[in-house]
């Protein structure tokens, strides 16, 4: 059963791919990266739900999987075009390589960090604990330059090429 709902993530991220532009359209790309995100974010807190409720755990879990995955792709996909569009190619490189170098120091942190929480309380605590913090991500977006931005800005003049054209 497990199969079947990481699966649905899976096709979820597929479809969070094909949409993407099309939300940034209808919504304005400042809202689309909003939503996406907040959608993915609040999908989190469906795990921890799966803990409360185990009789509709599988049905938490799917809609975790088939909201979150989607939503979170549909938002990488936004962000990257966005930052493709608005950065010079050598500060390009630097901002990717700052992100990574975050994403592989804070990912092991944090699990770390989970894992002590969950020891000292419970898995269930520190799962709801992980998703309640990933909602705080929403915030730096909801600056008024991001919230009122409605298509993929003019390129800088030594931007590379955006993948939502």
């Amino acid at each position: 059963m497990i199969g079947i709902v990481i699966s649905l993530g899976g096709i979820s991220a597929l479809a969070g791919a094909f949409v993407a532009a099309a939300v940034s359209r209808r919504l304005g790309l400042g809202r689309a990266m909003i939503t996406t995100l907040a959608v993915g974010k609040v999908a989190g807190l469906f795990v921890a739900f799966a803990a409360l409720t185990p009789a509709f755990g599988v049905a938490w879990l799917s809609a975790s999987q088939l909201l979150g995955d989607g939503a979170m792709v549909a938002f990488l996909i936004l962000a990257n075009s966005y930052r493709q569009a608005v950065l010079p190619l050598d500060v390009m490189a630097r901002a990717n390589g700052l992100l990574q170098v975050m994403t592989g120091v804070l990912l092991p942190a944090g699990a770390l960090i989970a894992g002590v929480l969950a020891a000292a309380t419970s898995v269930t605590v520190a799962v709801w604990t992980g998703s309640a913090i990933g909602l705080f991500a929403v915030i730096p977006l909801l600056r008024p330059l991001i919230v009122h931005l409605q298509g993929m800005p003019d390129r800088h003049p030594e931007a590379g090429e955006t993948s939502l054209q």
